[in-house]
């Protein structure tokens, strides 16, 4: 939850100056004063219209909970989440309860296997919507786009298989949104992948430009440059050892990954190394990813805000402070 408190750095214009002085600036000054009260007036008009924080969700088998049970929620998480809304596989917006995978596109790549191992199940955002409403203390509304075993370097590049289709989708959330009579500001994105890039040394080392590519790159297409960026590491390192054989240059991603965290404003890194697994050493099971989406939400929670001038009128003078957004 951003912290409300304002930092306010006021410049007043001076009141002795010559007659003359007043004449040159009064003018802007007026106008100035008179873009804010037009702003003000603005927002006003859209407080008509309840307004939502929308999260976007994406990745590979981990964010799609590849590993995930029902039978493993606890009563908590069970039942429908009020004020979390969910866009399903049906692209309808509906209340956010289990099972919420699988997506239609969840095994675009390998659509003979299962998509999730027991067959229904869910990813983190079972327990990532229900921590950000709560620390919001607003409705939220999330929509996901991830499918198992997809890679940086070429699936979610600009012409890949999933990029276009992932902007169309939440592209036609917010729509959806709106038409229900919402005003729709896209609030955050969280990202669980780089597995499928742990395999490859030139994909390992192009990994931090090709996710500060996509960061950019989802930032311009969502219209917002300070989009907040939630990155899970991938829990594994490169002599970890699993049913599906080596990740050889899975360290060379996770370094990637805490450094576009530690180089790029409103990014951040959530550890997932130590969250449980399941059988094959490799996926999240339920418990880990249900710990996944907490931490990851309680992640966004922590960036703090980006500000924003402001003119404000006080006692006749002109001031110009920095407010936060919320």
């Amino acid at each position: 939850m951003y912290s409300p408190s304002h930092q306010i750095s006021a410049i007043s214009i001076q009141t002795r100056t010559k007659p003359r002085y007043w004449t040159q600036i009064l003018p802007s000054a007026i106008a100035s004063v008179a873009v804010v009260l037009i702003a003000n007036v603005s927002h006003a008009f859209s407080l008509t219209r309840p307004q939502i924080d929308l999260f976007v969700l994406a990745g590979q088998s981990n964010m799609v909970g590849f590993g995930s049970n029902l039978a493993d929620l606890p009563p908590a998480l069970q039942g429908e989440q009020e004020d979390v809304l969910w866009y399903d596989k049906s692209n309808e917006w509906m209340t956010l309860s289990a099972p919420t995978e699988p997506l239609p596109f969840s095994n675009a790549k390998f659509p003979s296997s299962p998509a999730i191992a027991a067959g229904l199940g869910f990813g983190p955002e079972i327990s990532l919507g229900k921590r950000l409403q709560q620390e919001l203390n607003q409705p939220v509304a999330l929509v996901k786009y991830a499918s198992n075993g997809a890679n940086l370097t070429q699936d979610w590049q600009e012409t890949g298989l999933f990029y276009q289709p992932l902007i169309e989708r939440v592209g036609n959330a917010i729509a959806d949104l709106s038409a229900r009579g919402y005003d729709v500001q896209v609030s955050g994105f969280f990202w669980l992948q780089g597995e499928s890039d742990t395999r490859n040394l030139s994909w390992a080392q192009s990994y931090q430009s090709n996710l500060e590519d996509f960061i950019a790159r989802v930032r311009s297409d969502l219209d917002r440059d300070d989009l907040p960026f939630i990155l899970g590491l991938i829990p594994l390192t490169s002599d970890q050892l699993t049913n599906r054989g080596t990740f050889p240059y899975a360290d060379i991603v996770r370094s990637a990954q805490l450094e576009v965290a530690r180089s790029h404003d409103n990014v951040t890194a959530v550890e997932t190394l130590d969250l449980p697994r399941a059988n094959d050493n490799l996926h999240l099971n339920s418990q880990g990813l249900i710990l996944a989406g907490d931490r990851m939400a309680a992640a966004y929670v922590d960036i703090p805000e980006p500000s924003f001038s402001v003119l404000f009128v006080v006692g006749g003078f002109v001031l110009m402070g920095m407010k936060r957004k919320k």
